[in-house]
């Protein structure tokens, strides 16, 4: 497998880890097996995160008139924000901006996502989460006891993937910090 996924220069918040070694001499230690693993724990994740979205949305709270489907609209409509801001980025990252969000060969760092766009996933993901802990006692309430496990599972991941979305947007802001 090698270097594949360095030579495809995924953005920075792809991968963080994978960004940042791009510069390193290849190796037969972990760290590039450690950082391919992440960044596709990381996709499964949203991707677990939008299945689940939609099927509570579908089959769980589907009755438009309810309190719970108001709430599990908003989750997924804040969650679908953040993801379509990643998604717009990365689409402007490999056609038109000529891949600005991943570093180059020999040192040239990554730039930065732009505050608007981090604000916009971060409070896109924030905001999901939160309308999910609010549907989560919801149904702790009407004893949905189904939607409650999965809701449940939902807000577990919500969480990781929001920690490690924001864990890479860090590392690269501290990772800039420590370059100058």
């Amino acid at each position: 497998m090698g270097q594949m996924f360095s030579n495809l220069n995924c953005p920075y918040y792809c991968s963080t880890e994978l960004d940042e070694g791009k510069d390193d001499p290849p190796s037969n230690d972990s760290k590039y097996c450690e950082a391919v693993t992440g960044m596709l724990i990381h996709w499964a994740v949203w991707i677990a995160v939008f299945v689940l979205d939609l099927n509570l949305l579908i089959n769980e709270f589907n009755d438009t008139d309810s309190e719970a489907y108001l709430l599990q609209l908003s989750a997924f409509v804040c969650f679908c924000v953040s993801a379509g801001t990643i998604i717009l980025f990365t689409l402007s990252h490999y056609t038109w901006m000529g891949r600005p969000f991943s570093s180059k060969k020999y040192g040239e760092k990554a730039r930065m996502l732009p505050a608007f766009g981090t604000a916009t996933v971060v409070a896109g993901l924030k905001a999901s989460n939160w309308f999910t802990i609010l549907l989560l006692i919801l149904a702790g309430i009407s004893h949905e006891r189904d939607a409650y496990k999965t809701l449940v599972a939902q807000l577990c991941l919500k969480t990781l993937g929001t920690t490690m979305t924001m864990v890479n947007q860090r590392y690269k802001t501290y990772a800039s910090i420590q370059a100058q």
